[in-house]
């Protein structure tokens, strides 16, 4: 469901604990259903269908970040730009303690899956990693992989706060970048970590699905890779997440295994992590999920699995009512036309197709009018 219909609007809030899961369903389905690694439960319920928890939450599960819109824009040291002038090279790091238990919980489980497979019980198992995140720090082997002469720089400069769009000058606030000035040495740092600690959880999937090869199970297993949010890096001046941009709301989705899904096939509509549920639904034959996904707010993605470049959703929305940002905001993407509507403030209409960096803001070109309105 759309943040607006389910009311858990961000890290700080209240996820119903009456509001049914697609682990639910999949347990219903007659699934082991276990989860190794962060998930962000905020309050009683820390499992939400799931039923087992591998590893301890990586955050509090109380109500500390929960933000105060009153307030207006305002700084907020926990998520500052003065941890990019920190990032690069360490020896070690909570994260990477963090994601090497999730590893080990998660091999742990598969090999004891394999040993009571014979039970009849099919699996689903979450491996909820941190790494790439913030604070932009990797070790020596995950470095060395990248020439850091040769990291590349933001393709889209910053400009000044005063010019920036409402929503965007609150985000630059919020993370303090009016306070910590980023130099370029700052910025290819992080790039570099950044990339190490991609290079790192990609090196963790490879070991998952080697496993799954030994113990036997990679033949009827399939494999989903995605993520929550991605990273601005620098481009247009940003950092982090929370900014509609595009590096910050692209995610890879990357799906394989089983005859299920057609090898070496890439699509390029823009579908969303609202379709995963429903996906999984079909995957995991879930008998009355025509009835579950009428609720819903994506589609399977099960025949664009398999080749089809189609759906019936035409296009995809995305929501942001979380810290940084001091009025509710909404993100429509369709045909390669995004819109930006943030309440109270005026619209921004990006053709992505001739301006891929999000420079021109077209909202008040008569020639777009038809596809403003269409948004």
């Amino acid at each position: 469901l759309h943040v607006s219909r389910l009311g858990a609007f961000d890290n700080g809030s209240d996820f119903p604990a009456g509001v049914p899961t697609f682990m639910h369903h999949l347990r219903r389905a007659n699934y082991e259903v276990a989860l190794s690694g962060k998930a962000h439960f905020i309050g009683p319920d820390q499992m939400h269908g799931f039923e087992q928890r591998l590893t301890p939450e990586i955050y509090p599960s109380g109500f500390d970040w929960t933000p105060d819109w009153t307030q207006g824009a305002v700084h907020n040291k926990g998520t500052a730009v003065d941890q990019i002038r920190e990032s690069g090279l360490c020896e070690w790091s909570m994260q990477l303690d963090y994601d090497e238990e999730v590893q080990f919980r998660s091999l742990e489980y598969l090999r004891g899956y394999a040993r009571r497979k014979d039970d009849g019980r099919p699996f689903f198992l979450c491996s909820s990693f941190t790494h790439p995140h913030e604070p932009f720090i990797i070790n020596q082997p995950w470095w060395d992989l990248y020439d850091h002469d040769e990291i590349d720089m933001p393709k889209a400069a910053g400009m000044p706060i005063e010019e920036m769009h409402p929503y965007n000058q609150w985000l630059q606030i919020h993370h303090m970048v009016d306070v910590f000035p980023i130099e370029d040495e700052h910025v290819r740092n992080a790039r570099h970590a950044y990339y190490g600690a991609i290079s790192y959880f990609d090196s963790k999937i490879g070991e998952l699905t080697k496993e799954l090869e030994r113990l036997g199970l990679a033949d009827d297993t399939i494999i989903i890779v995605t993520s929550d949010h991605g990273e601005m890096l620098g481009e247009q001046g940003m950092w982090f997440k929370r900014t509609f941009f595009e590096p910050s709301i692209r995610v890879p989705l990357i799906v394989s295994g089983t005859d299920q899904v057609k090898a070496d096939n890439e699509i390029s509509r823009g579908v969303s992590l609202v379709d995963i549920m429903p996906t999984l639904l079909e995957l995991g034959e879930v008998e009355d999920r025509r009835e579950i996904e009428q609720s819903l707010d994506g589609e399977s993605l099960c025949s664009m699995l398999l080749g089809a470049d189609e759906r019936k959703n035409p296009g995809v929305i995305s929501e942001y009512y979380s810290e940084g940002v001091t009025q509710p905001m909404r993100l429509a993407i369709h045909k390669q036309m995004k819109l930006v509507h943030v309440h109270d403030q005026p619209p921004m209409l990006f053709d992505l197709t001739h301006d891929p960096h999000e420079r021109v803001n077209c909202a008040n070109d008569p020639i777009y009018a038809p596809r403003l309105a269409d948004l």
